[in-house]
């Protein structure tokens, strides 16, 4: 059985999910696909899969395997002119987090011209879309200046974001994730604060649910059941840190 996720984007995954692809096109009224698929998959026929669906429910296509292991700048900007020439109305991501990530950071250009100038310039050291037409990322101007003032940088930031903040800058950030005590705990903490729609509740809680199974990637989680207890952990792990630098 296929399961279908939406965050900042439409996932599928699970026995069937192919077939749930042709459905989504056209249910969303595009008219030509963007497929994009490491070399690796084209090679054994996991793309072909697809396309073949593509080609008998006659959608055109365009395939994009410029696709490499943790993505740069330049294969999203390849992969953004790759697209652009293709004219597609949407992106098919095939494979696993490479592929995902490039696709994604594609859609973000496309969809934000500004992201993409500010990309092309190397003026982001990261960025992310967060939600549903929220996307945010992280000027190295910002972080020069505060540097220059002789203040220490601090993040706040999404998990994706966090991670690739502590692959970039290695032993020289602690990255911190901070956990509410359950998923039904954070479900009922958003319904109280009384800020967001039930929709959009369901879409923190959803996407807080994906996080946490990433909070191995950090280097230390704190579990903020208790407000006061979280922040003196919080300080600790952070003094700790500098008093090592």
């Amino acid at each position: 059985m296929a399961n279908r996720i939406s965050l900042n984007g439409t996932s599928y995954h699970g026995a069937g999910a192919i077939g749930e692809i042709v459905n989504e096109v056209n249910q969303r009224g595009f008219k030509k696909a963007f497929v994009a698929s490491d070399p690796d998959l084209i090679k054994f026929g996991v793309t072909a899969k697809v396309t073949d669906l593509l080609d008998e429910a006659g959608i055109p296509y365009s395939v994009y395997s410029d696709i490499k292991p943790n993505p740069t700048i330049e294969n999203v900007k390849n992969g953004v002119a790759a697209f652009k020439e293709s004219e597609a109305d949407c992106i098919i991501a095939i494979g696993g987090g490479s592929s995902m990530d490039t696709s994604k950071a594609i859609g973000i250009i496309i969809t934000n011209p500004e992201f993409e100038q500010l990309i092309r310039d190397n003026q982001l050291v990261e960025w992310q879309q967060v939600y549903s037409g929220c996307y945010y990322g992280t000027l190295k101007s910002e972080i020069e200046r505060i540097e220059a003032s002789g203040h220490h940088v601090v993040f706040d930031v999404d998990v994706e974001g966090g991670i690739n903040l502590k692959r970039i800058f290695g032993d020289d950030a602690l990255s911190i994730f901070v956990a509410p005590p359950s998923v039904a705990e954070l479900r009922k903490r958003l319904i109280n604060r009384a800020t967001d729609a039930p929709e959009k509740i369901e879409e923190r809680v959803a996407k807080a649910t994906s996080e946490m199974e990433k909070a191995q990637y950090f280097d230390t989680v704190i579990v903020n059941d208790n407000l006061e207890k979280a922040k003196m952990e919080l300080m600790n792990e952070v003094s700790t840190f500098l008093s090592e630098e």
